[in-house]
């Protein structure tokens, strides 16, 4: 019996759903929910003016999860906190505002520790701004 499930897909110039070659084959990104692809998305620096904000929102909302489930979105975590350091320097409000969520977890993986850490490191002075 097929199985049936929405999926969103990014579309880019004239409407077409954007692509992928892979081993000669032409695949069509899909994404399961609007995490999924933000977390693309982010990761790519597409849309950063628009995605941040609903992402460091989201990381912010399930933050408090993490202690009672054990269980956060690394793979958003880390999307946002690897973005270049010119991008938190433009916004150094969104920048604060990651550094604060951040420290509200307590049970980090060690890769997204050091990756943290590097945050915190490259923008030592936006953060205590």
């Amino acid at each position: 019996m097929p199985r049936c499930t929405a999926v969103l897909v990014p579309v880019g110039e004239g409407d077409a759903p954007l692509t992928a070659d892979l081993g000669g084959v032409r695949w069509i990104y899909a994404f399961s929910d609007e995490g999924a692809l933000a977390r693309f998305a982010v990761a790519r620096d597409v849309g950063l003016r628009w995605l941040l904000p609903v992402a460091l929102d989201h990381l912010r909302e399930t933050a408090p999860q993490e202690a009672a489930t054990g269980w956060y979105d690394d793979d958003l975590l880390s999307a946002v906190v690897t973005r270049a350091e010119s991008v938190w320097r433009e916004q150094p409000r969104l920048a604060r505002r990651l550094d604060e969520t951040v420290r509200m977890l307590t049970d980090l993986s060690s890769s997204i520790r050091h990756e943290v850490e590097g945050f915190r490191a490259a923008l030592s002075d936006v953060l205590t701004a």
